[in-house]
């Protein structure tokens, strides 16, 4: 034997012997049931939601490349098994899982032609072991988890009106780079430019870009397929979410009870029936059988003599109500012929310190000096405070306006002008700001489509369009504490102390629709006529849009005590507008259109 060659021998010997060491505890391992992290990593085990989705299966190892150990998602009873393909056409994510290299893949589920609603996808695939599941983007349950405001908790950019989340809060953002995919960052927000016409497969930040008034969690607008994908209040009809408010089933969604034919919204936010509980005592000012209604309103009380209707005869020289005035001093005669030898009313008393009105399909809406927003509904005048104070009403309230979602108001007494809007079912979520460039009150505000136009005395008329998030002048001229309006014809109409002028929203100057007026304070139209109320003369009158001279006076004020007059709305059939005796009361008056 060769020197040397021994000691070769003896090395070969050792590796093999350190060869099947390393087997034998891979063997060992296996057996026990314990992969090596490149195979697949141990799960620790969750109770968490991926969009409404519980996970099931964390207590085991998972691996991508055996689908049969990946965790199954279920939702109302069913179950979406892992399938390691791309995702189909039309689904949505759910969620992300992360990869042992720290990449994020998206979680989808639905969509067509591969699989159907019982599987979930990620995409892209993962070609390795998985590492943890992230946590869900969907947002903390609570009424904002897609649309929080800026300040609010998030845990995710899908939360975020704003379309940003940072250190867990929603914020405005700053640069395009803040936002997702092809979003741009327009004044804090990130935007589509489709919006709000984008159609489903386009780009969204927020339900409101969309068509379908569906954006899904891909950020791209979408058709629903559940009731669940579409706000409260909202249900999923043919791919789009609708609202079935007022008369929604029960078992349909809902933001508040007047959604509800039933006129319940649990808290669940569900129309459902309501469950009373003991008997009503008609004059305790309780509701003592919890069906909403305390004492005569409440429609067991209807018998009661508790809640016995004593009316007012007109001109019978008794005070048949016993409230200290009778015949034509007594406000419920107002409307009776005997007192006014017309159809005037008063829809509604003690109404605060009423300023500029609004109307929609159920309410009169009123900016009040005394620092709210009000509203009454028009069956039957029952009057609430809808906005009271917060920090978007400081003071006291100027101009207000409505659209088919919101309620809109300006602040008076302010040393720069503000506005801010809300939900107008229940005046949640208020949001607005002070704009630079006036420094005087907003007495009039209105709003057309995504454009907002307000009135601050001493500085002129602005606009705020939402589409762009960008604020103009539209008029600029010291032309006091007014009130605007536009019209469908293109053209925005305002009032200033002897006159009211109307100019194109495209631009151009503006031009006196009528001159030579006492003092006209409140304007509305309802595209055909224009209405104004005169503070001066105490009257309410119109005129037809294509000819100023030709005018109808509506009501004349002819008691002595000289009400404030400042507001005027109008509906199909009647005419509205505020009356307010400083130190005594105030009232909403309304008369019916003349045929």
């Amino acid at each position: 034997m060769k020197r040397g060659q021994g000691s070769l021998e003896y090395l070969l010997i050792l590796a093999a012997i350190l060869a099947i060491a390393v087997v034998v505890v891979l063997v060992a391992n296996a057996m026990l049931g314990q992969p090596s992290e490149a195979a697949a990593i141990q799960q620790d085990k969750y109770n968490l939601a991926i969009q409404g989705f519980e996970i099931k299966g964390y207590d085991k190892p998972i691996d991508v490349s055996n689908p049969g150990t990946m965790p199954i998602l279920n939702k109302g009873g069913q179950d979406f098994i892992f399938n390691n393909s791309a995702k189909p056409i039309g689904s949505t994510k759910v969620g992300d899982i992360t990869d042992s290299s720290g990449t994020k893949h998206g979680v989808y589920v639905g969509g067509g032609g591969g699989g159907g609603g019982g599987s979930y996808y990620v995409d892209p695939p993962i070609t390795g072991p998985t590492a943890t599941p992230v946590t869900t983007p969907t947002p903390t349950p609570g009424p904002c988890s897609t649309d929080c405001d800026n300040g609010e908790d998030c845990t995710s950019y899908l939360n975020c009106s704003s379309g940003f989340c940072t250190s867990g809060e929603c914020a405005a953002c700053t640069g395009d780079e803040d936002c997702e995919g092809s979003m741009e960052c327009t004044d804090g927000v990130c935007t589509a430019a489709c919006s709000p016409d984008c159609i489903n497969g386009e780009d969204c930040g927020t339900y409101a870009d969309c068509t379908s008034l569906y954006c899904n969690f891909s950020k791209l607008c979408d058709a629903c397929v559940l009731d669940s994908a579409c706000r409260p209040g909202y249900n999923c009809t043919s791919g789009n979410c609708t609202l079935c408010s007022p008369d929604c089933p029960d078992g349909a969604l809902c933001s508040d009870d007047e959604d509800c034919a039933s006129t319940n919204c649990s808290d669940d936010l569900v129309c459902s029936p309501k469950t009373e509980v003991g008997v009503e005592d008609c004059d305790d000012v309780i509701d003592n059988d919890g069906d909403g209604y305390a004492d005569c309103e409440d429609p067991d009380c209807a018998e009661d003599p508790a809640c016995e209707v004593v009316v007012e005869v007109c001109d019978n020289d008794i005070d048949d109500d016993s409230d200290g005035d009778f015949d034509c001093d007594d406000s419920d005669c107002d409307a009776d012929p005997a007192c006014t030898g017309g159809g005037v009313e008063t829809f509604v008393s003690g109404a605060g310190r009423p300023f500029r009105l609004a109307v929609d399909d159920t309410y009169v809406y009123w900016g009040n000096k005394d620092g709210r927003v009000d509203r009454a509904r028009k069956s039957d005048g029952a009057y609430t405070a809808l906005c009271t104070y917060s920090s978007y009403l400081p003071g006291a309230v100027g101009g207000v306006a409505v659209d088919s979602s919101l309620v809109y108001w300006g602040q008076y007494y302010q040393t720069t002008a503000k506005w801010a809007y809300a939900n107008k079912a229940d005046c949640s979520s208020p949001s607005g700001g002070t704009f630079a460039g006036t420094s005087q009150y907003v007495t009039g505000i209105d709003v057309s489509g995504t454009k907002v136009y307000w009135l601050s005395s001493g500085y002129g008329i602005r606009k705020f369009d939402f589409a762009t998030y960008t604020v103009t002048d539209f008029y600029l001229d010291n032309i006091g504490e007014n009130d605007l309006e536009v019209a469908s014809n293109g053209y925005v109409y305002f009032t200033d102390p002897s006159a009211i002028w109307n100019k194109s929203v495209s631009g151009g100057l503006a031009q006196v629709w009528k001159g030579s007026l006492p003092d006209p304070t409140g304007i509305d139209t309802d595209n055909t006529y224009i209405y104004w109320v005169d503070d001066s003369d105490n009257a309410v009158y119109r005129a037809p849009i294509s000819d100023s001279n030709a005018v109808d006076t509506l009501y004349q004020y002819s008691g002595g005590s000289n009400p404030e007059m400042f507001g005027v709305a109008v509906d199909s059939t009647h005419v509205y507008w505020g009356e307010h005796y400083p130190g005594v009361t105030s009232y909403i008056k309304r008369v019916a259109l003349p045929s």
